[in-house]
């Protein structure tokens, strides 16, 4: 086996394995989303909410996420946040932040 052979052999087995992780996030946020639309309807809510996981592609997730927010013609975002803290937020940003303050709609962050 060349060293070609063995780093070709470990690449494709690295995007296996990213693709199943990639699966298991996909399949982990669409449970979570029947999980909390069933307890809101639980709770009285009568409004037909309409949710959808989306796979956004590459680029930065801020200007990604209100681009699609804006092409979607989305009535409101539902995003968590991680709880990075003011320091955190400082030196390296914060997505939930900067929705909340440059998103066309309502934006809801959930900790």
């Amino acid at each position: 086996m060349s060293a070609v052979d063995f780093v070709t052999s470990d690449y494709k087995k690295l995007l296996e394995l990213n693709d199943k992780w990639h699966q298991k996030v996909k399949d982990t946020a669409g449970d979570m989303l029947v999980k909390h639309a069933k307890r809101a309807r639980e709770n009285g809510c009568k409004c037909g909410i309409k949710m959808k996981v989306v796979e956004l592609g590459n680029g930065s997730v801020k200007h990604t996420l209100l681009n699609y927010v804006e092409t979607a013609k989305a009535k409101m975002v539902v995003m968590g946040s991680r709880g990075a803290g003011a320091f955190g937020r400082a030196f390296v940003g914060s997505v939930s932040d900067f929705c909340v303050h440059n998103s066309p709609v309502s934006v809801v962050v959930v900790k």
